[in-house]
């Protein structure tokens, strides 16, 4: 049942237990002047119904007290209840006219005629004067304040009704109305001040926002997540320090979050929030016993790594030992013990996104043993050497090498034996054993291989090479299905160890024929971590999990290079983009559409929306002019890369589109990189505007699947590559790395095959770069080939990584020599 308000009718007559006259009077029109009211009679107040009791009230809605009229309530002794448009000053009325009323005692007259003027002042201040409009007349009554039990302001209905929401859980709503009556209060005191009156915390607002931040609390417990009850208790205790319930929320907070921290072995997360509730109550309990129990556990985790090490369980005495640390890092007693046990078997922990460019041949640089690698770039022409030899020789002005082999790895090598009758056998099968028909480039050269003893090769040359090692290397080249036995013998072979509880998922690498015993300080493991994002293998670093990543996001290079923990090394050679047409697709026959087609694209515009992407630089993504990166000897910008101009693509193309046998759809090859989706997005927008099919393939299909369709044959790939030697690098590119055979270089056109030819037959570096940018010319000249950008590579290692290169070429370059040291987590 709805009760009216004072307005437009009051029912201040009929109170049960007060007679009529005595509980309300009008106020005379001049009211000027307090002088006492004449009492009222009944019949001079329009009465409807008599005032409804305290008991029988309902708290308004909430749409009542957010959007409705202020309405205060004035519960009279007995319980009746006056519903009242607000009154001021407020929230403390009353205790405003007994204020009122002292202040005048200092200036009570002893003249009568004064007196009975300063009584009618004082006994103003005895009444609460209410407004009552009917429509016809606007009236004021007052009410003595004897008959007050109390005044149920606005702002504490909106704080009760509160309570109920709070009671059911509504926490939505019961913040709605807490910051109705902060607001209020605000504006409150705005008001008071003007009026020289002082500012008053609402009685009650604080005890209610002390129960809304201890329900939010308990609510983020329920859900079980302890870093939002711990951001709620933070952000409450800037404001209110002095509130009981911290501790005990916070306990329950920190009970928690050490469950979960155990359960998932994530200490570091335990250790942090500790700090952080210290700063906050440096004398709560809970700190120290979880301190406490964290101790235990890296004592009873030191303690386990001992008895494994014992019982020669290397691997599982290093991670116990490296876990200890993690539990708990600021014992240096437990440093230096944990150090013994992780020296004998060390894990380097690395770390890539899924979708890198890198984790494939990241797999291969791990996994195989490196037989001819690049060491150093001088000036651009790459130095090739291998850990299985110990010198060459050249005789004869160069048309005879004489190699020396090391028959004995050295300690820290993880590589088996090779003598020269077992090379001599592997290249005498690529080269003077092979067939015409299947020698590969650069295989002719050599005429002729001889033993001349375990550890002595010589080879003849039918011509000069400009450095024999890179022609061993070229031809030596292991081609993707090819059996090789002792080429693809593996140095740190996937492996499956019976791994600990705490383990973060993985691949593991386990260095072959390790044994701790003999007193090797190397690596002895690579655990390999894949994330799904970049975000996710920023915090793994920064957490002190990973200890390399081989290639680190240009958006996060700033970041890792101010911290002290990591390094950051650039890469000697780029990254290059490029678009390149199939020597053997359905395009072949249509220089034409290469040509419209590259008109199409905006090289300016990929590099730039590359940059916005990746977060980079102009110095770290840029375009290139050439297809062989910045750093090699080869790189020369060719003048006959084709300008962007879309009106000429689209020209050319309407010309050409109804020739017989015109290609209407494309397949377009897109590595599996981030990057690499971002490009050929933009391209293949580009070529729709042409009305060609653009399909997009991560892999080539078989030759099955292109016998069955020769439409799923690729036309078109976008290259993604790092090359340091392209002497024979840039033609394994162009055949899509397959042996160029007789009869494949006998299928290129003849520009490409006399340059190819010109080119294994090199016999000085001046000849050799002649022939790759006449190559490169007649690739962009032709339409085939079309650089794009590059892009700078960068390393990030922990400074305990030692043994690094100074100088790298290829991630995990000389990886038998890395030792590391015990890491200790910062937080």
């Amino acid at each position: 049942m709805d009760f009216p308000i004072l307005r437009p009718f009051i029912l201040l007559a009929v109170l049960s237990g007060y007679p009529a006259g005595q509980t309300l009077q009008a106020q005379p029109e001049n009211n000027n002047q307090p002088t006492p009211a004449a009492p009222v009679d009944e019949g001079t107040l329009n009465i409807e119904q008599t005032l409804p009791l305290f008991e029988s009230l309902e708290l308004p809605s909430r749409e009542a007290l957010l959007n409705g009229e202020k309405i205060d309530w004035i519960v009279l002794i007995g319980g009746k209840v006056i519903q009242t448009p607000a009154i001021y000053p407020r929230p403390d009325h009353q205790q405003w006219l007994l204020n009122k009323q002292k202040y005048m005692q200092d200036d009570r007259p002893t003249d009568a005629a004064l007196l009975e003027e300063w009584l009618a002042k004082y006994h103003f201040y005895d009444y609460i004067f209410l407004t009552i409009d009917d429509k016809t007349a606007e009236e004021e009554f007052r009410l003595h304040t004897r008959y007050i039990s109390e005044i149920l302001y606005h702002e504490e209905l909106c704080l009760r009704k509160t309570d109920t929401f709070l009671a059911a859980g509504d926490l939505l709503h019961a913040q709605e109305l807490i910051a109705y009556v902060k607001r209020q209060e605000f504006l409150n005191n705005e008001r008071r001040v003007k009026e020289r009156l002082e500012p008053i915390e609402w009685p009650g607002l604080m005890d209610r926002e002390r129960a809304f931040m201890a329900a939010e609390v308990r609510a983020a417990l329920a859900e079980s997540n302890p870093e939002k009850a711990f951001s709620i208790i933070r952000r409450r205790f800037d404001l209110d320090p002095k509130d009981p319930q911290h501790e005990k929320l916070l306990t329950a907070t920190l009970e928690l979050l050490a469950s979960q921290c155990y359960e998932k072995y994530d200490y570091r997360r335990l250790r942090h929030y500790l700090v952080q509730t210290e700063l906050l109550l440096p004398k709560l309990p809970a700190i120290k016993q979880w301190r406490d129990d964290l101790g235990r556990r890296a004592d009873q985790s030191l303690k386990e790594a001992e008895q494994n090490y014992r019982n020669k369980q290397f691997r599982n005495a290093s991670l116990l030992a490296q876990q200890a640390i993690l539990i708990w890092p600021f014992s240096s007693q437990l440093l230096r013990q944990s150090q013994q046990f992780q020296e004998p078997y060390q894990i380097l922990t690395v770390g890539v996104t899924r979708d890198e460019s890198i984790e494939t041949s990241l797999r291969h640089t791990i996994r195989d043993h490196q037989w001819f690698t690049i060491q150093r770039l001088a000036t651009g022409y790459p130095r090739i050497e291998s850990p299985f030899l110990e010198s060459w020789i050249p005789e004869d002005l160069g048309l005879k090498i004489q190699i020396q082999f090391a028959l004995q790895p050295r300690p820290h090598e993880a590589r088996p034996s090779l003598n020269a009758i077992q090379f001599s056998q592997l290249l005498k099968q690529k080269t003077v054993l092979a067939p015409d028909a299947s020698l590969d480039l650069f295989a002719q050269n050599i005429t002729s291989v001889r033993v001349l003893s375990p550890a002595l090769l010589e080879v003849e040359l039918s011509q000069q090479t400009p450095h024999p090692l890179n022609l061993l290397a070229a031809v030596m080249r292991a081609y993707p299905g090819e059996s090789q036995s002792l080429l693809q013998d593996q140095h740190f072979p996937l492996a499956s160890p019976s791994t600990l509880p705490f383990e973060s998922p993985g691949e593991h690498f386990v260095r072959v024929d390790f044994n701790p015993q003999k007193g090797a300080r190397n690596v002895a493991e690579v655990h390999l971590r894949e994330f799904e994002l970049e975000e996710e293998l920023l915090r793994s670093v920064l957490r002190d999990e990973l200890l390399y990543l081989p290639e680190t996001p240009h958006r996060y290079l700033n970041r890792l290079r101010s911290d002290q923990r990591f390094l950051t090394a650039n890469y000697a050679t780029p990254r290059v983009s490029s678009l390149a047409f199939r020597l053997e697709g359905q395009l072949a026959e249509h220089p034409e559409l290469r040509l419209a087609l590259f008109s199409m694209i905006d090289r300016e515009q990929i590099a730039q929306e590359l940059r916005q992407y990746t977060a980079s630089t102009t110095s770290l993504t840029s375009i290139t002019e050439s297809i062989c990166p910045s750093s090699s000897h080869a790189r020369m910008a060719t003048s006959y890369a084709t300008s962007f101009d879309e009106l000429a693509g689209r020209a050319l193309y309407e010309i050409i589109r109804h020739k017989p046998g015109f290609p209407t759809a494309i397949t377009f090859r897109v590595p599996p990189t981030r990057s690499g989706r971002f490009i050929a997005e933009i391209i293949s927008k580009q070529w729709q505007k042409l009305g060609l099919t653009i399909s997009i393939v991560h892999e080539d299909p078989s030759a099955e699947q292109i016998a069955t369709d020769p439409s799923q044959a690729v036309d078109v790939e976008l290259l993604e590559y790092v090359i340091a030697a392209p002497q024979f690098e840039l033609p394994a590119l162009l055949m899509q790395g397959k042996p160029f055979t007789v009869a494949r270089l006998a299928s290129l056109p003849t520009y490409l095959r006399s340059t190819l030819l010109d080119l294994e037959h090199a016999p000085t570096w001046e000849s050799t770069d002649n022939a790759l940018l006449r190559l490169q010319d007649q690739l962009v000249a032709n339409s085939w080939w079309l650089p794009l950008v590059e892009q700078q590579r960068f390393a990030t290692y922990r400074r305990e990584v030692r043994g690094v290169p100074a100088i790298q070429i290829d991630p995990l370059s000389e990886l038998d020599e890395w030792s590391l040291e015990p890491v200790v987590p910062q937080y």
